[in-house]
C-alpha cells in the first residue's frame, strides 16, 4: 500500500471515529 492510500484511509477512519487529530494513536489506545 502507498504511504497516499495509507494516509487516505487512515484520515478517512479518524473521520468517521471522531478522533481528535492529535494525540489519535494515544486515544486509539485508550479506546481499546
Amino acid at each position: 500500500m502507498s504511504n497516499g492510500a495509507y494516509c487516505t484511509m487512515l484520515t478517512k477512519n479518524l473521520k468517521e471515529m471522531h478522533f481528535p487529530a492529535a494525540g489519535t494513536v494515544g486515544s486509539a489506545a485508550e479506546e481499546m
